[in-house]
């Protein structure tokens, strides 16, 4: 009788302990995201501009071709008390160049370029999204510095280097470069036309561990039908985000589908497929790009995702940091709706989060 009741009581109090034990992990995430929010507005003080979401200078990368490929999160050491971290970051005598992120399968191809990748930041990690399986298959393991902070490519498939090499025209940022060695573009508040308090800057995503990768809101398909690659015409006409739902069944990838394993695997690295969201699909939702290969003219979105319970957070140009529900108005998904290169999104309340100057203000 007496072992009946400890077990009732134990069955009563775990779930709450469990849900403390969360509070206070998503808390410690929010935090983050403050600072995070916090180093670019001190950054934009600094420099009169936020940094560049895929920046220089362009160093030598394992197959011996300058590229530009540092990611936001390098610049905003400086401002996020890891200032020998910032120096070391751009001392190319100490780090010649990044991780090389082109063979996700070939563990021995991340090569480092210098002592300073291998550095695990803290303040680019959700408490959330840890455990033993993930350290011992990304960090221990692989190699990886992972991250669960990405910016946000606004309503908007990105590409490195696309076929028309012009910058992003909705998102906080532009990964999109004219070519690998010219660093992408930088923005000014000034070129936030919706307002800093309307536009989202930054947001989590789960990091895209292997066992976890056929996780919808974790791995990223190929699928044509929801992304193509192309001339700029050809992107607006054949983008469909909707069509990634297609993909999917419960929480998984279809089987037999190619699904991308490297979102967020080095704080580093710039390139879209590891570094950014889009706010077309919803926080959780599926993630498409256009081909199987890496290869930098490839249009991707990835969602913004978290393992909070219902949604994921966000951090504001102004510096806010908001909590965005998996159930966010996202328009015109199931309806055909597609990009668009000006003007307001299609996708709701989302979307126009995610635009700099749809002339829609999104609130949350």
């Amino acid at each position: 009788m007496v072992i009946a009741i400890i077990g009732i009581l134990i069955g009563l109090l775990l779930p709450a302990v469990q849900a403390a034990r969360e509070a206070a992990r998503r808390s410690q995430c929010t935090n983050n995201l403050k600072q995070l929010g916090l180093a670019l507005n001190n950054y934009h003080s600094a420099f009169k501009s936020y940094p560049p979401a895929l920046g220089g200078p362009a160093m030598i990368n394992a197959d011996g071709q300058s590229v530009c490929t540092r990611s936001i999160l390098v610049p905003l050491t400086a401002f996020l008390e890891q200032t020998s971290t910032f120096a070391d970051a751009y001392d190319t005598t100490v780090a010649p160049n990044v991780p090389n992120p082109d063979d996700e399968e070939d563990e021995d191809n991340d090569t480092f370029g210098g002592e300073v990748w291998t550095r695990t930041i803290a303040v680019f990690l959700c408490p959330s999204d840890s455990g033993l399986a993930k350290s011992k298959e990304l960090v221990n393991g692989g190699g990886k510095k992972p991250t669960n902070y990405a910016v946000s490519a606004g309503d908007w498939a990105e590409s490195a280097v696309p076929t028309d090499p012009i910058p992003n025209p909705r998102g906080f940022a532009s990964i999109s470069q004219r070519a690998r060695k010219y660093p992408g573009i930088t923005r000014q508040n000034t070129d936030i036309k919706d307002g800093i308090s309307n536009t989202i800057a930054m947001g989590e995503i789960i990091i895209a561990a292997p066992s976890e990768a056929r996780n919808a809101n974790v791995g990223t398909v190929v699928d044509a039908n929801s992304v193509i690659a192309g001339t700029l015409e050809e992107v607006l006409a054949g983008t469909v985000p909707g069509n990634c739902f297609d993909t999917v069944t419960g929480n998984q990838y279809i089987s037999g589908l190619t699904v991308k394993k490297n979102k967020g695997h080095f704080w580093c690295q710039g390139l879209p497929q590891q570094s950014c969201f889009s706010t077309l699909l919803p926080p959780n939702g599926p993630s498409a790009m256009s081909g199987a290969e890496n290869g930098n003219k490839q249009r991707l979105f990835n969602s913004a995702a978290s393992y909070h319970r219902g949604g994921a957070n966000v951090v504001i140009a102004d510096g806010a940091v908001k909590f965005v529900s998996n159930t966010i108005d996202t328009g015109q998904l199931r309806d055909g709706g597609k990009l668009v290169k000006t003007g307001k999104s299609p996708f709701g309340i989302w979307g126009a989060l995610g635009s700099i100057s749809g002339g829609d203000q999104g609130s949350l």
